[in-house]
């Protein structure tokens, strides 16, 4: 259960109020982040709004304990406009994405936990009450028409970001969202034209250059994280600012992250085999046995709570990997028709599979 107590002094947020709105709520300002957005009138004097670095954090005040609050939303403000709804979605603790403008993504944090015990009636009664008003709070949320662009330590250029990397670009150019991948951003020039893309690689993937290009791929080993840059040989300089501002990210567990980490049981004595899934044996909700049609050949092998990564329109999604369970089973009508390559343990059981083309 999750309590917070106050152990220093809270510096909080000054709240600017103007007229009352129609739906009963009162307006609360934060010009240093640049938001606005509606409070329920209901509120007054039973929350925190505490300031933090590109945050605030908004509580409710414990009734009876002056010391205690609970966490009822946080609003983060992060550089990066090509930030998605799919994005924050697939984060690991209950958000929403409130708007992006300027070079920023503004993002609401929900509590994972239980803030009061059950038994702690008044409280857990006016916290889920309040609780309850969030969603109108988000509806109101509105970012600053004067919002100042992410500062740029390259004159002419811009801080761009995504959930995945962070760089400065010409602040004529734009990045654009590939429609035939979702690991794919297309450079747009001043005057739309594609001159180059960027890709959230797998970790381990060949490098290639090609013809009439430069090409740049950035690593980071403790995230275990690839961008590759490719940009027409025009654009020389504008890969010097990027490779010189290029930071990768690794908030969110990809689709490639779930890849690598299979592969990698490869070099731990496992192997792969690729083929089909001719039969299956449950217990209860749990994969037991999985049958694989491989060639010529029909072998049955255990399965130790393998996830797979499925693809979608011949290609993986960002975001999507599953535990292989009845209930994935029951979902993909067609899993028996497509191919797979199945990766083993060293103790010969099958711990992961990934979709491969037909």
């Amino acid at each position: 259960m999750k309590k917070i107590k106050i152990v220093l002094v809270v510096i909080i947020s000054v709240l600017l109020f103007s007229a009352c709105t129609p739906n009963n709520t009162v307006v609360y300002t934060n010009e240093e982040l640049g938001f606005k957005m509606n409070i329920p009138k209901s509120w007054k004097d039973k929350y925190l709004v505490e300031n933090e670095e590109n945050a605030i954090i908004v509580s409710h005040k414990t009734l009876g304990k002056k010391d205690e609050k609970a966490f009822l939303f946080s609003i983060t403000k992060v550089i990066g406009e090509l930030i998605t709804e799919e994005d924050v979605e697939w984060s690991y603790t209950p958000q929403k994405l409130l708007g992006s403008a300027q070079g920023y993504s503004f993002i609401l944090s929900l509590a994972e936990d239980l803030q009061y015990e059950p038994e702690d009636l008044e409280n857990s009664k006016e916290y889920e009450e309040m609780r309850e008003d969030i969603n109108t709070i988000i509806h109101s949320f509105k970012i600053d028409d004067n919002l100042e662009k992410p500062k740029s330590t390259n004159n002419g250029y811009k801080l761009i970001g995504s959930n995945f990397f962070r760089f400065e670009i010409e602040d004529n150019f734009n990045l654009k969202k590939s429609k035939s991948s979702p690991f794919i951003w297309e450079i747009l020039n001043k005057d739309k034209e594609d001159v180059g893309d960027v890709e959230l690689s797998l970790y381990n993937e060949d490098e290639f250059q090609e013809d009439g290009m430069i090409t740049q791929y950035f690593r980071d080993e403790e995230l275990k994280r690839s961008i590759r840059v490719s940009i027409k040989d025009d654009y020389v300089k504008d890969m010097e600012i990027i490779r010189a501002t290029m930071e990768i990210l690794g908030d969110n567990y990809t689709s490639l992250d779930e890849i690598y980490s299979q592969r990698q049981i490869l070099k731990d004595g496992g192997k792969e085999l690729v083929g089909r899934v001719e039969a299956i044996k449950l217990d209860g909700l749990q994969v037991k046995n999985i049958t694989i049609k491989s060639k010529n050949k029909t072998r049955e092998y255990k399965a130790d709570f393998p996830n797979i990564v499925p693809m979608k329109n011949g290609n993986y999604t960002l975001y999507q990997v599953y535990p292989f369970t009845k209930n994935y089973i029951l979902s993909d009508g067609e899993y028996r028709e497509k191919n797979y390559e199945f990766i083993f343990s060293k103790h010969n059981e099958i711990v992961g599979i990934i979709e491969i083309p037909r």
